[in-house]
């Protein structure tokens, strides 16, 4: 977690506490990658935070923000952000996601597959 003495609006001292927590944790990386997506704090680049995003859904111990990352992956397949489009791929991570409950990917789905 970020020390107290940090406040939101220090964008620069987020990012600088995000990259270091990154080096060790997912949540560090989850958080990076969605200021990269947003351009928050550093310049947006969408293929960076992809980038990100792989790692956190690379780790073994699946969890709400594991699942929030595939669903997010997901979304870049989709929209072609960072990654070349694939509606398949894109299918496939959100399909993940709503295994382990992600509401967003619900949502989403029966838009991508046809009953």
């Amino acid at each position: 977690m970020l020390p107290a003495r940090v406040r939101p609006k220090d964008l620069k001292a987020g990012i600088s506490w995000h990259t270091k927590a990154a080096a060790d944790q997912k949540f560090g990386l989850y958080h990076l990658s969605g200021c990269h997506d947003a351009g928050r704090g550093v310049a947006k680049d969408t293929a960076r935070s992809f980038e990100l995003y792989m790692q956190v859904v690379s780790t073994v111990e699946v969890d709400p923000l594991v699942c929030s990352a595939q669903y997010n992956v997901g979304i870049a397949y989709l929209k072609g952000d960072g990654v070349t489009r694939d509606v398949d791929r894109a299918v496939c991570w959100l399909e993940r996601a709503t295994q382990y409950g992600n509401q967003n990917a619900r949502k989403v789905l029966p838009s991508l597959v046809p009953l």
